[in-house]
């Protein structure tokens, strides 16, 4: 009992969640080019999430990284929750300025991020192919969470991807 109240506490002081299997309900945003862009658009692809505002100094380190390390078989969204903070103009100018390859959406009214659980920024969400919820984070990234989250997205890594559990080699 004392070790079970011992893991809650740490995983809620961690911003850590294991979220229970649930499918995520679909969303739809616009990207910085204006169009509209629904979760459904990926089915049967993992998907990691990363709900951020641009007034974040991290931000932009993280979004780097996760860029840059993110495997192939994953789709990344980058989610900004800042529009109703700034001007839409604003936010979409230091978007283009970070050179992001990966889909920018915006979430105005923080709709998306709130129907997957996310109440506090920098937040992370990883999908599995069937587009439950595998992992919740919140609080700044780190290499282990961004290596948890992708674990949990995709059971078994694909080759040379050096995220993942390794896959069980052949006898």
């Amino acid at each position: 009992m004392r070790l079970r109240l011992a893991t809650a506490l740490a995983v809620t002081l961690l911003g850590l969640t294991a979220w229970p299997a649930t499918a995520a309900p679909n969303f739809h945003l616009f990207d910085q080019r204006g169009r509209m862009v629904s979760l459904s658009e990926f089915a049967g692809k993992p998907v990691v999430i990363y709900f951020w505002t641009s007034w974040s100094g991290r931000a932009a380190s993280e979004l780097a990284w996760l860029q840059s390390h993110r495997p192939r078989d994953i789709v990344l969204l980058a989610v900004n929750e800042s529009v109703t903070e700034e001007a839409p103009a604003s936010v979409k100018e230091g978007v283009e300025a970070m050179h992001l390859r990966i889909p920018v959406l915006f979430d105005d009214l923080g709709e998306a991020a709130h129907t997957l659980g996310i109440r506090e920024l920098p937040g992370l969400v990883a999908l599995d192919a069937s587009h439950r919820v595998a992992y919740r984070h919140t609080g700044a990234l780190n290499r282990a969470v961004i290596q948890e989250a992708v674990r949990a997205a995709v059971p078994v890594r694909a080759p040379g991807t050096g995220l993942g559990p390794a896959s069980p080699r052949p006898a």
